[in-house]
């Protein structure tokens, strides 16, 4: 039997959302538009994967699937992130270079046509 609590997730989730619009846009200079569509995808995207944390909190435990998800964003943070940040900052190097190279060689040759 599932078990629905009077002070619900979600709930507390939107309200705390609804009140950081103000600051952002008045620390940040967000429009209020841009701010909502990004809490409306992050809601989407937590509807969507709900029934399937749902279903795994059922059949391994709560305990365990906390673990599971506290593993596997340590393992992002400490692993994908940097990687993708290393990634990052090597196409930058190879774009400057690829620019700089093209400045000291000059204008490129116009073709001619026929």
């Amino acid at each position: 039997m599932m078990r629905v609590d009077r002070h619900s997730r979600s709930g507390y989730q939107c309200a705390y959302d609804h009140s950081l619009i103000g600051p952002l846009q008045s620390e940040f200079g967000w429009a209020t538009a841009d701010i909502s569509s990004r809490l409306a995808v992050r809601l989407v995207l937590f509807g969507l994967l709900g029934p399937f944390a749902a279903a795994f909190m059922n059949r391994l435990g709560i305990r365990r699937v906390a673990a599971y998800g506290a593993g596997f964003s340590r393992t992002f943070y400490q692993t994908y992130l940097p990687a993708c940040f290393v990634a990052g900052v090597l196409c930058l190097f190879a774009a400057l270079a690829i620019v700089l190279v093209r400045e000291r060689s000059g204008p490129a040759p116009m073709p001619r046509q026929a």
